[in-house]
């Protein structure tokens, strides 16, 4: 073997060892990454898994607003789909209890007071409102302004501003409305009263008077 061939053949053999020595240290690196890629992906895994059971099954520690349910009339047969449906907007902690509702035979009441984000009032009014056969009313009390929602089979939803004390308030631009469609006193005093559910409020207020009628006869027994 020539010196020529012999020199060549170490030299070789060095770079080969030098490629094997970098080689390892790029693969323990790789797996050093894999490894905290690994470990972040298991804790964020965890952590978001633990922040969405917080949120189902108890009430949010960022209370913003205050809300009151009030179904007053409800079929038998939809009273565990409406558990789910409040359960889906406010969190599994929710436990609704139900009681006869005297005034429509078969139809079973219950009420609600919750504390959530704001805008959780009007999600439920929305689940809700897909069964037409209720009778319900979501107010939720917000600074400065809060909102009422209610519903009954034959008007629908409506939807006011309310204010601390509870009254409805009109926006100048509702005001505008009820004055171009109305052409008299009397036309302008039934647009203004719909604009503030007066025909809602008075189909809910029966409910309302047999509830205290029953509250009560119970008082007195």
């Amino acid at each position: 073997m020539s010196p020529y061939t012999y020199t060549r053949g170490r030299q070789f053999q060095a770079q080969g060892c030098v490629i094997k020595a970098f080689t390892k240290q790029v693969i323990e690196l790789l797996s050093a990454i894999q490894g905290c890629l690994c470990r972040w992906g298991r804790s964020h895994k965890a952590h978001l898994a633990r922040r969405t059971m917080q949120r189902l099954t108890q009430p949010s520690n960022r209370l913003q607003v205050r809300g009151f349910l009030t179904i007053y009339s409800a079929p038998s047969a939809l009273r565990h789909h409406i558990d789910w449906a409040i359960q889906s907007v406010l969190g599994n902690w929710i436990n609704l209890t139900w009681s006869q509702q005297n005034l429509v035979p078969g139809t079973f009441r219950t009420q609600l007071e919750f504390r959530d984000r704001a805008g959780a009032s009007a999600e439920i009014a929305s689940a809700l409102a897909s069964w037409h056969y209720l009778n319900f009313e979501v107010i939720e009390s917000g600074e400065p302004l809060g909102e009422i929602f209610r519903f009954t089979p034959e008007l629908g939803m409506h939807r006011v501003a309310i204010d601390q004390s509870g009254a409805a308030l009109l926006s100048e631009n509702q005001l505008t409305q009820n004055l171009a469609k109305s052409f008299d006193e009397d036309s302008l005093r039934e647009s203004i009263a719909k604009s503030l559910g007066t025909p809602w409020e008075n189909q809910l207020e029966r409910f309302r008077s047999a509830d205290t009628l029953a509250t009560a006869h119970l008082r007195a027994i």
